[in-house]
Formats: C-alpha cells, sequence, structure tokens
C-alpha cells in the first residue's frame, strides 16, 4: 500500500505516527516547494498512492491545488480508487505575547511599535511584568480559528472529499493541554488526534482493523515533534485564554519574551 501525504512540514509529525499503526510505503510532498515550480509536481507519485493524505491547498495554485471545484488539482493525477483525505494547515497564533524572529508571521510586532512611541525599552518591560500590555491574545486565537474553521467548512460542504477537522479538537482542549510549539508547529497530541481519524476511515474503507491510540494524551509530548523550536510559554496567555496547563514556573520563562520584544523593538 502506498500511503501520500500532502502538506506541509506538518506532514512529518503525521507520518510518525501512522506509521508506528500502517505498514505502507510512505511519500511525503511538501506542496508548498511546487507553488513555483508546477512542472516539477511529482505526478508518478501521485499516480500510484492508494491513499492521499493532503493539506488543504488554494486553487491559485494551479495543478498544487486541492480544491476539487477547480478544473486544476492534484487529483487529476490520481487513481480513481485513491482514497482522499483532507487536513488544514494548523495555525495558531493566540498563545505567544509576540511572535519571535521577523518572517511572515509577525503578531505582536505591531503593539511593541505602538508602545515605542510612547515609551522607551525599559518601561516597557515594566509594563509588561505588571501585565499591563494587552497583546490581543483572545482575539488573535479567535482570528486563527475562524480561519481554519471556515476553510474546513468549505470543504465539507462544497465537496465530496472526506475531511478531518481540528477546530474543533483545538477548542476543546487548548486549555488544559499545550497544543502547539510554536504558530505552526502542533504537538504530538493533534497529530495523533489526526492519526487516529485517519485510521477510523482507513478502517471503514479497506474494512481493516488498524489500532488506534487508545489515549491522544498518554504520548510523551516531545514524540512526533516536527521542530526543535519550543517557544517560551507565558503568564500572558494564563490569563487572556485561561490556559491551565502552564502552572508551574518551570513552564514560563518571561525573559525569553522579554527578549523576543527587545529584538522587535530594536528591529523597528
Amino acid at each position: 500500500m502506498n500511503i501520500c501525504i500532502y502538506s506541509n512540514c506538518q506532514g512529518q509529525g503525521i507520518k510518525f505516527f501512522l506509521e508506528k499503526r500502517i505498514n505502507a510505503n510512505y511519500f511525503i510532498i511538501e506542496n508548498y516547494k511546487y507553488f513555483d515550480n508546477p512542472n516539477l509536481l511529482p505526478i508518478d507519485i501521485l499516480k500510484k498512492t492508494d491513499i492521499l493524505i493532503f493539506q488543504f491547498t488554494n486553487a491559485c495554485h494551479g495543478i498544487c491545488s486541492t480544491d476539487s471545484n477547480s478544473n486544476e488539482n492534484i487529483f487529476n493525477y490520481t487513481k480513481n480508487d485513491c482514497i482522499k483525505i483532507g487536513i488544514p494547515s494548523i495555525f495558531q497564533s493566540g498563545f505567544w505575547p509576540v511572535i519571535p524572529g521577523f518572517g511572515s508571521c509577525r503578531d505582536g510586532h505591531g503593539i511593541i511599535k505602538e508602545l515605542k512611541h510612547k515609551c522607551n525599552l525599559h518601561e516597557i518591560f515594566a509594563l509588561y511584568d505588571a501585565n499591563k500590555i494587552d497583546f490581543k491574545l483572545q482575539e488573535r486565537f479567535t482570528s486563527c480559528e475562524n480561519h481554519t474553521k471556515e476553510i474546513e467548512e468549505y470543504y465539507m460542504k462544497n465537496t465530496n472529499l472526506m475531511i478531518i477537522p481540528v477546530t474543533n479538537f483545538i477548542r476543546q482542549n487548548y486549555k488544559k493541554y499545550k497544543l502547539f510549539f510554536t504558530h505552526c508547529h502542533p504537538t504530538s497530541y493533534i497529530f495523533v488526534h489526526i492519526s487516529n481519524e485517519i485510521i477510523k476511515i482507513i478502517n471503514d474503507k479497506l474494512f481493516l482493523n488498524i489500532q488506534n491510540y487508545e489515549n491522544t494524551f498518554s504520548n510523551k509530548l516531545e514524540d512526533g515533534c516536527i521542530s526543535h523550536d519550543r517557544w517560551a510559554d507565558s503568564n500572558y496567555i494564563k490569563n487572556a485564554l485561561d490556559i491551565e496547563y502552564v502552572n508551574d514556573v518551570n513552564d514560563i520563562n518571561e525573559n525569553i519574551t522579554k527578549q523576543y520584544i527587545k529584538e522587535i523593538y530594536n528591529n523597528i
């Protein structure tokens, strides 16, 4: 059996847990690598794929798209009996006062920029320590959640594809369990949940009895991690999002967050 995972870097986490349960030949196609060079898309892999696990990819990407309502999409290159299972690209920036670095996501940077017009760095740190900065974490959490939910609902309502949503799982568990190491790197809990849902579909479609993971939250948090990055937690998420898993002084490192703020302050 050939299983192809068409996704961003999150596909590595899904593969990590699936291959512990399903004996198959695994292929990972990192979708973003072909957006600018669609002619390099490995169509030979798609043609021999028995199970395609795909992350939603916008119709604007032509043959790299996973929108079955578009004339051009990757499904044009799969077998008629290929089992197609869709999952969202998972993103959540609401768990950190500022997103470190200067990549495509700079949530929280604008707040530091506004403060810089009124305060020096020492004064900003004093405000931070007094929990007096509104980083709009609840607003950001809801915005990211709604964006993912809208895409999930589009696929569920407007296509005949099998879809595994994640927004409800995140909503039900984000307070009690750490679900993200960074804004785009989920922890093993999300990957185990998705893997279990994939296994259910495969069992149903192929009349198999593949064992799932009995307890989503019993696996070590580090297992299946797709990145060594683990951004520091802050008291701010406890207050803004009622987070329960940050309950030990060792879970929090405000100095790291303040270092992020310093870097942003000095570069805007």
